[in-house]
């Protein structure tokens, strides 16, 4: 019985820690929804990532957007500023693509945890 316990404790274990997920988070310099909007109308946001996410892939999935937005990262800081071309509402909506792109699946903003399509509505 003792065996059988163990086994099945040990099965529970390992099922929780395979199937468990990191959860990848961005956080936002801003913390006020109407100063969000305000630095989105002037132009550009500033978030910080992970430090773990992956620099090289961050740039290349950015060169995907252009069109909408650039990214400058600094990966020793995790620092991004996202600066939009036009600030129309689809640049701003791709932003969630990007997120996607990435495997960021939320945004801290204030004292709020958002998801990242969230995050992107707060921005229109």
């Amino acid at each position: 019985m003792k065996i059988l316990t163990t086994l099945t404790l040990f099965t529970v274990l390992f099922a929780s820690v395979s199937f468990g997920q990191e959860i990848n988070q961005v956080k936002s310099v801003i913390k006020e929804q109407t100063e969000l909007q305000k630095s989105v109308k002037a132009g550009s946001i500033t978030l910080f990532f992970d430090i773990h996410i992956d620099a090289e892939r961050l740039a290349s999935s950015a060169e995907y957007y252009t069109k909408y937005f650039t990214v400058k990262y600094d990966s020793e800081t995790g620092k991004a500023i996202i600066t939009f071309v036009d600030k129309s509402k689809e640049s701003i909506q791709i932003l969630n693509r990007f997120f996607v792109a990435n495997e960021i699946d939320e945004v801290i903003f204030g004292a709020e945890i958002l998801s990242a399509e969230q995050f992107v509505s707060k921005c229109m």
